[in-house]
């Protein structure tokens, strides 16, 4: 499924500068004192879920090391992840379809 069946392009970007706003006033380079990083505030959870952080990643404290990052998009560490917009745009782009094929699947929406 496409995300762009569902959203028109301006809806997305919509959705997408709100959540920026929200999250991290638009900051790409942003780490919260809890250490959800990025313009949107992503954890483990999700970078993992996204294919981003390996499955040993544990803590958002694993963010902070190489060796739990998969290579996903060509980004190998925080560094990549904080200094490329377009990676956490696509990223938050899977997260948002991932997240509706969930609740789609657990019948929540039609």
């Amino acid at each position: 499924m496409n995300i762009n069946k569902i959203l028109s392009n301006n809806d997305l970007n919509k959705i997408k500068n709100k959540i920026k706003y929200i999250e991290s006033r638009g900051r790409y380079t942003c780490i919260n004192n809890f250490g959800y990083i990025g313009a949107y505030q992503f954890g483990v959870d999700m970078l993992k879920d996204l294919k981003y952080i390996n499955f040993y990643a544990n803590s958002n404290n694993c963010l902070l090391k190489s060796k739990y990052w998969t290579g996903k998009n060509n980004c190998y560490n925080i560094n990549d992840w904080l200094n490329n917009k377009n990676i956490q745009d696509i990223a938050l782009i899977e997260s948002l379809f991932l997240n509706f094929k969930y609740l789609k699947n657990k019948k929540a929406i039609k």
